[in-house]
This record gives C-alpha cells, structure tokens and sequence, in this order.
C-alpha cells in the first residue's frame, strides 16, 4: 500500500476532512507555533471501553503565516498514534487545553515546614464552648427557627388541602413529634399503632402525645410551600424542593464550627427501603440501598458540610463563577472545599473515586494541599513499578516520581502493603520513611503489655477475683429475691454461711480408671485406698471412705450369700 493511501485510510479513520498534498506541504515543522491537545469530550478517565476513535487525540495548528487554517496529521502509523493518546492526561478541558505531555521525574517532593504551616483558626466560638448537655447541642443544630418554619408550612399544607379544617399545630407539638420518632427508632413494634398499644406500648409514647394527633401531625408534616415548586422536566427544577429549607438551614448551623486544619471527602449512605428515584445502590457499603451523601468532616469526626446526590449538581448554572468543570467526581470536592478559607494551608484528603491531577492543581491553586489514592489510569505516563514487580519486593516497599503540571510540583507514590497502593500529593512525598512496626511496639509500656494479656488469657488472680464478685452478685440477688417475699430477717451473713455449707464436705471422691482396676483386683491395700480416696480426718472416731467401702463391700457379699 502507498503512502498516499495510508494518509488516506488514516483520514478517514479520524473522520477529518481530506485536504490536498499542496496544502500539507504548505507547513514546515517551522511554522507550528503553538500545538494543543484537544481531548475528545466523550473521553471518560474510567472507563474501560475499547472504542479508539474516542480515545485518538487530533494535534491541531494555527497558520499564524496566512489566514488559512488546516488540520496537520502527524505521518506516523496507527499504532503510534494509539500510543500517544494513552499517554495523554485524563482531565477536564479546561486543564488539558495548552499543555503538553506530563514528565514524570525520578526525584522526591519535599515541602518546607514554614511553607506548609496553617494558617487558619479553629478555635470554638462562645456559644459551642457554653453547651453542656446533648439537648443544648440538639438546640444548636436545630435552632427554633427551625420549628417555626415547620410550624408554618404544615399549617399552609393542611389549608391547601381543607381549608374548613386547618390543623392546630405549635412547636411544642412538633417536638413532640420528633422525641417520638427519636424513641421510634430505637424500640421497635411491628405497627405504628403498637406504641400506644395496652400489652406492646410505651409509656413515654403514650404519655407524650395521642396516636390521633401523631397521625395527623405526620399526615401534614411540610417543610416548603409545593405551590412554588418548578415542575419536573422544566429548568430549575429542584428534586429536593420538599427538604431544601432543612438541608440549607442544617448545612449553615453546621458551618457554625470552624474548619479543621486536615480534612476529607467521602460518601456516606442513609440506608432507606422507599420507593425513590434519588435512591442509590452501592454494594460495598454495610446498607446496600438508600440516599447518598457526599461529607467533608474533620479528624474529630464532626461533619463540616455534606451534599445529598440528586444527579443534577453538575449542571453549568450551578457552578459558582470560577470554578472548572473537573469531572463528576472531582466537581464534588470542588463543591464541598467551598467552605474552607483560601490560602490558609488546609490539607484535604479523598480516595481514589476523587483524585485526579486536574483536582490537586486546582486546589493547590486555592492554597489548600491535598493527598489521595489514586488509580493507575488517571496518571499518565508516570514509569512506576507494575503489579507484576511489585509482587517481587519486600513488603513496605515504595517508589516515588514527581511532575510539574502547570507549575504545580506534584508526588506520586507506589506503596506495596498487602495490595499496592498508589498516592498523588502536593504536600508530601515518600520522605521521610519510618519502621512503623517496630517504634510502635518499642513505645508500648510494659505494664500495658501485662494488662493486654491478662484481657486475654485469665491469671489465677483474676480467677479469684471474677470467683469472688460472681459470689457477692449471687448474695445480693438472693437478698433480692427474699425481701420480694418479704423474708427480712436473713442477712448478708446467713445468706454467705447457707451457701458455704457444703464446703467441708468431701463428697464422692472420684478415682482413676487405674485405681478402679487395682481395687477390682484386690492388688492394693486398705492403706493406699485410704490414701488415695479420701483425706485425712481431724476426728478418728469418723470412719474413713475406705473403710466405708470395705464394710459396703462386706455387706454386699454377706447378702448375696442369704439365701432369702
């Protein structure tokens, strides 16, 4: 095949219109000035597809000689070019455009202490330092506002649906109505009705409020006017209209903390067996089935924002002005790292569901550091070891390569644990390297060690101590049972003498199957009976088991020799 006809079939093959040879040899690798990459948008970073023609990059170039513009195709074959499109940067458009071809470099990445420290202030204003009590707490979050708000929307809901008979409902009731749900769900009965029930009720339930007005309470329950809701299927339209006033309101009183220095990102699941189109299945999760919420919380636990997915947040109108469209996952830390104040250094860490490059120099930008997982085929070009070497090192094993991808210096890191675990960073590298396992266990005391083993295996002393409280529970339930029964002349004491009083007895002493046969046998003495079956005796006038048995013995044998 000619070479023309490769050109051609190659053309053809990236669908880009046919130009002749003069227009071609036109341009010299001199009059390329500037050479872009322009990804397809229907690249997706995760996906596995096998189809090339969304993954073939074309290099477009402006003829800055003329006013012409052409499509130059690099002359090389269709494996290389295939090649080269998996050496591009899976990112958002707006990173990739005017960049070229990550360098990966065999170098380590460490930020100075003074450059990385933060600068933000956590410390708790008057009014979270001033609550004390899990009800105080309860009314910061929920602050009485709140109860108006209900208040007021279920009264308009019960008017629109019968007008005659509006509902008569205060905050009082509504708090009612939440300490029941709260009771709800911890004690279960099959029915709703049951909480008020003569043989499966509770009293709390039932002494708070009437099942008639719980129902009617919940059959109003309204949190926003539906009559200003945006029909489905028309723009703006909000399918979390019904809640939206909650979720706004819940989301400022949670601001109210300031933000933590450290950070993360990651999505929760609020398991529910409804009938919704916001409910999502997530088969690695503990609840299976149910809405799900992205969170950035802090190291204390406490969630400083958090996102319901609806499936609509990536829409253009809903981006605030100067944030980049980074991708599905990537917009969602975006969106979430809004809360957190610029240029103070916060560090925020995602795993590999979020972590792309285009994220990290975005955030660097923000003055916020970040580390995360992350997966092989989101960083392109980087000569980290495959699966394959890495079975073949040491445990604790890592490899470290650093880029700089629009001036942001950026770390990755291979880390052989029991899978190999790949991380990018613009705050850390693999410096600096610790034995974690040892300093660890050189750190533990050993009066921990002793106690930690004893939690394991029973010491005679805790044998005798678990002995001695099993015996005191014993008496104080038996002193129970007898002042039921109204039996108050038993004490302590007579109840601790009636249970030992069995302890001098020796009972029926039980032997070997070796002393069975030798006394079958008659091969050993009285002597060595006695000493074998039965302790010695402070009272000789008690006879002893042996002698006992001998006279059993004796007895048996003289009846049996009767004739009766």
């Amino acid at each position: 095949m000619s070479r023309k006809s490769q050109e051609e079939m190659l053309m053809e093959w990236l669908e880009i219109p046919l130009s002749s040879d003069d227009d071609l040899e036109c341009f010299s690798d001199d009059s390329i000035q500037d050479e872009t990459y322009v990804a397809p948008e229907s690249v997706d970073c995760d996906s596995d597809s096998s189809d090339e023609e969304s993954q073939v990059p074309v290099i477009r170039t402006e003829d800055v000689s003329g006013t012409r513009q052409s499509d130059v195709i690099m002359k090389e074959s269709t494996s290389q070019l295939s090649d080269n499109a998996l050496k591009l940067p899976c990112s958002s458009k707006n990173v990739t455009k005017n960049s070229r071809s990550v360098v990966w470099k065999d170098k380590q990445l460490i930020i100075p202490e003074l450059q990385s420290k933060f600068h933000g202030n956590t410390s708790l204003p008057e009014e979270v330092i001033n609550l004390n009590t899990p009800y105080q707490f309860f009314k910061h979050i929920f602050p009485s506002k709140l109860f108006d708000l209900i208040v007021e929307q279920s009264h308009r809901y019960s008017v629109q649906c019968n007008p005659d008979r509006p509902i008569d409902l205060s905050c009082d009731d509504i708090k009612k109505f939440i300490g029941i749900c709260l009771v709800m769900s911890i004690v279960h009965v099959p029915n709703t009705r049951d909480y008020w029930g003569e043989v499966t009720g509770t009293h709390l339930i039932k002494t708070t409020m009437t099942v008639n007005q719980y129902e009617q309470i919940r059959k109003f329950l309204h949190f926003n006017d539906n009559s200003a809701m945006i029909p489905r299927g028309e723009k703006g339209h909000d399918r979390l209209f019904k809640i939206r006033p909650i979720i706004e309101l819940m989301r400022s009183r949670f601001q109210t903390i300031p933000v933590e220095e450290c950070v993360s990102v990651d999505e929760q699941i609020c398991s529910t067996k409804a009938r919704s189109c916001l409910k999502q299945y997530m088969p690695n999760k503990p609840h299976k089935y149910g809405y799900k919420l992205f969170v950035i919380s802090g190291i204390s636990g406490y969630a400083h924002d958090f996102e319901i997915f609806t499936g609509d947040e990536n829409e253009p109108e809903k981006r605030v002005t100067g944030e980049e469209d980074l991708g599905a996952s990537a917009n969602v830390v975006v969106r979430l790292s809004r809360i957190l104040p610029r240029n103070m250094n916060h560090t925020l860490y995602c795993d590999n569901y979020y972590t792309s490059l285009p994220l990290l120099v975005w955030l660097h930008k923000q003055g916020i550091y970040s580390l995360g997982t992350v997966r092989r085929n989101r960083v392109p070009d980087c000569k980290l070891p495959s699966e394959a070497e890495l079975k073949k090192m040491a445990r604790g094993a890592s490899v470290e390569r650093v880029a700089t991808v629009d001036g942001v210096d950026i770390s990755n890191v291979v880390w052989k644990d029991n899978k190999s675990v790949m991380l990018l960073s613009t705050l850390a590298g693999q410096q600096p390297i610790h034995e974690a396992g040892s300093a660890a266990w050189n750190s533990v005391k050993e009066e921990n060690l002793k106690k930690a083993w004893n939690k394991i295996f029973d010491t005679e002393e805790k044998s005798q101590g678990l002995i001695e409280n099993d015996e005191q529970n014993d008496i104080s339930e038996i002193l129970g049972m007898l002042k039921e029964i109204y039996c108050h002349e038993c004490d302590e004491e007579d109840v601790h003498e009636w249970m030992n009083i069995d302890d001098e007895d020796p009972g029926h002493q039980i032997m070997q199957d070796s002393e069975i046969v030798n006394v079958v046998n008659d091969k050993d003495d009285a002597a060595s009976i006695a000493s074998i079956s039965a302790p010695e005796s402070e009272d000789e006038s008690i006879p002893t088991a042996s002698e006992a048995f001998t006279c059993l013995d004796t007895a048996l044998r003289w009846i049996e020799a009767q004739d009766i």
